[in-house]
Order: structure tokens, then sequence, then C-alpha cells
């Protein structure tokens, strides 16, 4: 039996950000942290109860304001 489940977060998507460097210490930009504890509280949120036994299915769609650069861009050319 399957369980589908959805997990909607509204926020603009953040790349990872590359490790830096200071003083010998690799960190990860502040950015990027926030992001994926935002991710992470979310899920935890939405996916609470038993966990999990098999395999698991995943797709992740982005919608994206078309940006105003593009505002003449046709798409089928």
């Amino acid at each position: 039996m399957s369980k589908l489940l959805d997990l909607i977060i509204e926020m603009a998507p953040v790349a990872k950000g590359r490790p830096r460097f200071a003083r010998g210490i690799a960190y990860t930009p502040k950015a990027t942290k926030d992001a994926e504890k935002r991710i992470r509280d979310a899920a935890k949120d939405a996916f609470k109860g038993d966990p999990y036994d098999g395999a698991v299915d995943v797709a992740v769609m982005f919608y994206l304001e078309r940006p105003k650069s593009k505002s003449g861009y046709r798409d089928w050319e």
C-alpha cells in the first residue's frame, strides 16, 4: 500500500553554498544553513508518525516567477 505525502515550502530556492575557510576551519555559509534548517523543520513537522518501511519516491517541483529580463521571450521559439 502506498501513501502520498505532500510537503510545500514557500520560499525562494537557495543555492548550496560552497564551504568557506577561516583560520584553517571549514564552515557552511549562513544562507545555506538557514535554508537547510527551514526545510528540515518543515519536513519534521509534516512527516510526524511512524518511520517508513520500504522504498521512497521523491519528486521535487519549483515554481518560480519569470525574470523581468525575459518578459518578451517566447518559449516556443
